[in-house]
């Protein structure tokens, strides 16, 4: 599947944005024992602690649009971090939210729950996401486990591993352009 978003003024001009994906079908396969080892459980979201952008004072905005519950790390402590998250508004007015659609809001984040540079001081742009999954995701609650490392060239990569109430469910990767603002 594909899109393109382009400038309705000017449509000719590069694309804005572009986006791919494989849709795969979904059928059980037996697996000699052991195939994989059992999946990685986290604590629940119900131990982690609530998080805020402090920065970010918009009432309106993708942050508020989830519940933040940090097992490690925070907005305010550089480095790595590992949330979990709720979404708790319709992407569609009227019209349920799934479990697919509740991660792919999340994995957006994974970057700036792990950031090590600071706010103000950088900026750290995540020009693509790539989100890699083991089987379809489940529930309400889902989670990662986020890290950024810089490159010395202005770029940075952040990987996360997500997870749902079941245990572990995939990956993402985020290529990041960094910048002094």
């Amino acid at each position: 599947l594909e899109a393109t978003l382009s400038a309705a003024a000017d449509p000719e001009r590069a694309p804005l944005m572009r986006v791919t994906a494989w849709r795969m079908r979904g059928e059980a396969v037996e697996l000699p024992e052991p195939a994989t080892p059992p999946p990685l459980r986290l604590p629940g979201p119900e131990g982690g602690t609530p998080g805020e952008f402090g920065w970010w004072t918009a009432e309106v905005a993708y942050h508020r649009a989830l519940e933040w519950r940090f097992l490690s790390g925070g907005f305010e402590a550089p480095g790595p971090a590992t949330v979990w998250t709720r979404l708790g508004v319709p992407l569609i007015a009227g019209e349920a939210v799934t479990p697919l659609q509740r991660l792919l809001v999340m994995a957006d984040a994974a970057s700036g729950v792990s950031a090590v540079l600071d706010w103000e001081a950088y900026t750290f742009v995540n020009v693509d996401l790539g989100i890699h999954l083991e089987r379809p995701p489940q529930g309400e609650w889902m989670a990662m486990a986020a890290e950024t490392r810089l490159g010395p060239a202005g770029a940075a990569l952040c990987t996360s591993v997500l997870h749902d109430e079941a245990g572990r469910l995939g990956a993402s990767t985020q290529s990041l352009l960094v910048a002094r603002r």
